[in-house]
């Protein structure tokens, strides 16, 4: 039986993909940095981004491009059927963490002031652990917080990296199929529409 929902934010309850390419080439743009903005950047905390890009004034531009970006989800929905799937998570009795590559300054507003706010009973963001996904520290840290053991819990995402930190931390995986954007990315369960969850809790 399942006691614990992880979910991941960007490209599993909002598409952000656009937002985060785009906000992210304003900043450089902004810094006249010329830097090629791959695939494999989406699903990256600010830090290992910005790493990757060898950007070396890290502080300035990670304020602008979460300033940025931050503004540009402040204006940005939910996908489908996400509202309706946390409540009836959480009517189920099951705690609901936020597991988030972001720092807390974009991903608490989401926690504390959205539609799903009420449901959600945490969030580990980029702050709260030294190592990101695709290690396993951030998965580890809200069961260390819930004191749930790993087969009680499912995380649901959208990447490589979030099935990476889920399997080593002895997690099962959700792939959330309803973004489009998902081939090649492994999981243990295939979920069509954000309903589909309630089937493996």
């Amino acid at each position: 039986m399942r006691k614990l929902l992880l979910l991941d934010i960007d490209g599993t309850i909002m598409d952000t993909k656009d937002i985060f390419y785009v906000s992210l080439q304003a900043t450089m743009d902004a810094l006249s940095i010329d830097a090629e903005l791959d695939q494999s950047l989406f699903g990256m905390s600010v830090d290992q981004a910005l790493s990757k890009l060898n950007i070396q004034s890290i502080p300035k531009a990670k304020k602008m491009w979460e300033d940025s970006f931050a503004e540009l989800c402040s204006r940005h929905g939910f996908y489908p059927g996400i509202e309706e799937m946390v409540k009836s998570v959480h009517e189920n009795g099951l705690l609901i963490y936020i597991l988030t590559s972001r720092s807390h300054c974009t991903a608490d507003p989401l926690c504390n002031d959205s539609a799903i706010s009420s449901y959600i009973d945490g969030c580990v963001a980029a702050e709260d652990t030294t190592h990101h996904k695709p290690d396993p520290e951030p998965v580890r840290k809200v069961l260390g917080i819930t004191g749930i053991k790993p087969e009680e819990a499912i995380y649901i995402g959208d990447t490589n990296q979030d099935y990476q930190a889920a399997k080593a931390a002895g997690v099962c995986f959700g792939l959330a199929g309803w973004n489009k954007n998902t081939v090649g990315v492994n999981y243990d369960y295939l979920l069509e529409r954000p309903e589909d969850v309630l089937q493996y809790i």
